[in-house]
């Protein structure tokens, strides 16, 4: 048999077998791939508003919608921002509680669709703002960028590496955005922290002294030596007191205490722990380290004299039950007694469309201002291993990210480089600062 008579053959046996298949259908409905009563059997959804009506942060927490005819079960519901999904957590017929996609714009068309309707909701428009910015449009990507600080008028200053030089203290105009030399390159060239004091002095300290420096603005040719804590110790931070008092904090036994317009009037608390890092708050002195062999954030009470008594902790790290913390890195408290702490963050890694994607765990803790809970701020979002963080104008808070890499087949991969962002807090504010 030729192969064109094995070809018709073939198509004679496909037309009978679709012809019994026909057949059979006609005589036993219920095989039919046609059902001529199918219907849509849900009204179409309608979105009537959006809370918060001002618009929120892509991928953050939740927002309501309010409408009509969604699904009360919630998976039984899709919504989409500009085409891309977001996750619904909650439903009702007139209610959908839903973390937005993290999509931004003015102008966000968002969308429900219903199982059982047979379309879409019609659009409706909403602001998403992202959770994350730049500060200045005159940072490159490859800056290197540690300590940072916020007047408090909304400029931003921070020491920035180029190209591998350093380029001096950098001031970021709070309105223009526009970035300009504050301080020059000089023989401090890695900071620790950095603040301005009430009297316009900015003070930093540097690694492994154990010295804070001053420098005038307007006055000064070099970094000057002025707080002297000792030279065997290591300070991490500083921080001001409402009293007119300078706190250090470091790896070493002591916390210092100095008086800002006479740095020979000071005390050492020989405490005998390592401590990163150093707040003022409403009375209290919070610091966080390693206190009694165990990483915490701590609590003193502190009065005008500079006395420190009543010492207590406000919050183990090993209660947070979300991530092991091993190292507190920097810490800031929000007006109503939040207080955030930057951790470290272990890399964790994922396949998206057949590549291997790394990224670091989420890097600021969030504890409740009685110390009583603890969860991460924004999950997912914000970058992990945070150096630096000051409050900003507002609601910014200001970060500095480190430098993370880790090992693949015995060759280093950058997971994400050293620079500065600020976070949207929302409807969170900066506490009293007692700098300028």
């Amino acid at each position: 048999m030729t192969n064109a008579m094995i070809s018709r053959t073939l198509k004679r046996l496909g037309s009978l077998l679709l012809l019994g298949l026909v057949f059979n259908a006609c005589n036993d409905e219920a095989d039919s791939l046609f059902d001529p009563d199918f219907g849509y059997d849900r009204a179409i959804p309608v979105v009537n508003s959006i809370e918060p009506s001002t618009g929120y942060l892509a991928g953050v927490d939740f927002i309501t919608i309010v409408g009509e005819n969604f699904h009360p079960t919630a998976d039984s519901n899709r919504i989409y921002f500009d085409g891309q999904p977001g996750t619904i957590l909650t439903s009702t017929q007139n209610l959908m509680e839903v973390r937005p996609a993290q999509v931004s714009g003015d102008d966000i068309e968002v969308k429900v669709a219903v199982s059982g309707a047979e379309q879409f909701s019609e659009p409706f428009s909403y602001v998403l703002n992202p959770p994350l910015l730049v500060p200045s449009p005159d940072l490159k990507d490859s800056d290197v960028a540690n300590a940072t600080f916020t007047d408090l008028d909304g400029n931003v200053y921070v020491h920035i590496l180029r190209d591998g030089s350093t380029i001096g203290i950098q001031k970021i105009d709070a309105v223009t955005q526009a970035m300009s030399e504050f301080i020059p390159p000089n023989n401090i060239s890695v900071f620790n922290d950095l603040l301005i004091s009430s009297t316009g002095e900015v003070h930093t300290v540097q690694t492994k002294n154990g010295a804070v420096f001053s420098w005038v603005p307007g006055n000064s040719t070099r970094w000057s030596p002025k707080y002297i804590v000792g030279f065997t110790s290591s300070i991490e931070e500083i921080e001001y007191d409402e009293y007119g008092h300078l706190w250090t904090v470091g790896k070493s036994p002591s916390i210092a205490r100095f008086e800002i317009g006479n740095p020979a009037n000071k005390e050492l608390f020989p405490l005998g722990h390592e401590f990163t890092t150093v707040r003022y708050f409403d009375g209290k002195l919070y610091v966080g380290g390693t206190i009694d062999d165990v990483l915490q954030i701590y609590t003193f009470d502190v009065d005008a004299n500079g006395a420190m008594t009543n010492g207590q902790t406000f919050y183990t790290m090993s209660d947070f039950s979300q991530q092991e913390i091993t190292t507190i890195r920097t810490m800031e408290i929000a007006s109503d007694g939040t207080v955030y702490v930057g951790i470290n963050s272990p890399v964790t890694s994922e396949n998206v469309d057949g590549s291997v994607i790394y990224k670091t765990l989420d890097g600021i803790v969030q504890i409740a201002p009685d110390g009583s809970n603890a969860e991460y701020l924004y999950p997912g979002i914000v970058p992990g291993n945070i150096q630096f963080m000051f409050w900003g104008q507002d609601e910014q808070m200001n970060i500095v990210r480190s430098r993370t890499t880790i090992d693949v087949d015995a060759e280093p991969v950058v997971v994400q480089q050293q620079g500065i962002q600020q976070i949207n807090m929302l409807d969170k504010r900066r506490a009293p600062f007692y700098g300028n």
